[in-house]
């Protein structure tokens, strides 16, 4: 599958995985928006990757992903910056009501992976 032009919503993406998916996906041409809490980390992404690829389509917007209103506006975000959506890459780490640094000292008594 090529993800040439397609648009692509990256959540937790200004750092790990998230990060290299950004980069990865705007390498190849893909017009990414990155979503993430940090704006410093946001901005030294966005950076990092036209830096590495001068052509990349990448924007940014912070916002907290388990917070419904922040996925409508990414939602919103994409279709204002370009036009349509094909991908949501949901890399979030998150446990039961938000990310970890929300819980009480990161206990992982129940760790939701989302993997079934």
């Amino acid at each position: 599958m090529s993800v040439h032009n397609k648009v692509i919503i990256i959540t937790g993406g200004s750092t790990g995985i998230g990060a290299t998916a950004a980069l990865f996906y705007a390498k190849a041409g893909a017009k990414v928006l990155i979503v993430a809490r940090r704006l410093e980390k946001l901005e030294q992404c966005k950076k990092d990757i036209e830096k590495d690829d001068p052509q990349a389509q990448v924007s940014s917007m912070v916002g907290d992903i388990s917070e419904p209103e922040t996925g409508k506006l990414a939602v919103k975000t994409a279709l204002e910056t370009y036009g349509k959506i094909g991908v949501v890459l949901a890399n979030q780490f998150s446990i039961m009501g938000g990310p970890v640094g929300r819980t009480y000292r990161g206990h992982m008594s129940n760790v939701n992976t989302g993997m079934y």
